[in-house]
């Protein structure tokens, strides 16, 4: 009896710590282009009130992830850069996370050829809650999170992931890479150059994307829609097998290929479309290309 009141006791403990640090000042940080570096770390924590919007105010990586804290645990990383060590301390005093109204804004002075400044965040949530992230410059990711009522991620030059989330998720960048993993929930994607990759997909995907390649892997089949674009790069799209759905294939210079049995009129015609039905047809997948190559594989 003794050890097992020991045992609650130290379960209880552990729920309570906080998880060990990802983001550190540990460099090395070199001086470039005459400029010296300068890192801080500091730790806040926010009362959770459900939702939470997240603004780097610049350049920064933003992570977040689910823990048992009853509020939102956050740390944070400022890097700096000016023409003396001492400046580049002063400068990142300047660099400010706001939290007074429950959300995360990130400020400083303009970054310019003598002073630069990024803000990086590690951020710990109850899993459930409404999300919103925002950078300049810098990655953004999130993992094991229930978005309520849905999740967003953006940034202009970064990646963006989700894994393991619950919810409605949108995911936008204008220069780097996508990706989803285990997403139980709708997805929309925006993107101008990268890579968009898709897996354990099992509910409706919609996105857009100038150029690079788009992977969209559903795992398991619930009527779903598949609704994906590009102009240059490839599109390649894994169904399983009691995938039930009207498809329409399209590509302007490129070739289309599939495993699934299809009548296919005037080989290597410019602009070819291929329409056809997986199993009894019902659900929309549509993938639309201008230069590239179309793939669709029906899983065993």
């Amino acid at each position: 009896m003794k050890h097992t009141i020991l045992l609650i006791c130290a379960a209880v403990a552990a729920r309570g710590q906080p998880p060990a640090p990802q983001l550190s000042c540990g460099g090395p940080w070199p001086v470039q282009d005459g400029l010296f570096p300068y890192c801080e770390m500091r730790e806040t924590s926010v009362p959770f009130s459900g939702s939470l919007a997240v603004t780097t105010g610049g350049s920064g990586n933003v992570s977040v992830q689910s823990w048992d804290g009853a509020d939102v645990l956050v740390r944070v990383q400022v890097r700096t850069a000016a023409e003396s060590t001492s400046l580049a301390a002063v400068l990142a005093a300047m660099v400010t996370l706001d939290t007074s109204d429950g959300n995360l804004t990130g400020s400083g002075p303009a970054s310019n050829a003598h002073q630069t400044w990024s803000l990086s965040l590690e951020i710990y949530v109850p899993r459930k809650l409404g999300l919103s992230v925002t950078t300049l410059n810098g990655s953004v990711s999130v993992q094991d999170l229930e978005g309520q009522p849905s999740i967003t991620l953006a940034t202009l030059n970064g990646s963006v992931s989700a894994t393991n989330v619950v919810g409605p998720v949108q995911l936008r960048t204008t220069n780097g890479n996508i990706s989803t993993a285990g997403v139980a929930g709708a997805i929309q994607f925006n993107s101008l150059n990268g890579k968009v990759s898709l897996t354990g997909v099992g509910d409706d995907v919609e996105g857009n994307l100038l150029n690079g390649s788009i992977l969209v892997a559903a795992d398991h089949w619930v009527g779903q829609t598949i609704n994906v674009h590009t102009v240059n790069g490839s599109i390649e799209l894994d169904v399983p097998h009691d995938c039930s759905a009207d498809v329409v294939l399209s590509t302007l210079i490129g070739t289309i290929s599939t495993n699934v049995p299809v009548s296919v009129s005037k080989p290597g015609a410019l602009g070819r479309t291929l329409t056809f039905d997986i199993g009894g047809g019902g659900a929309s997948i549509r993938a639309t290309l201008v230069v590239g190559n179309i793939k669709l594989t029906r899983l065993d």
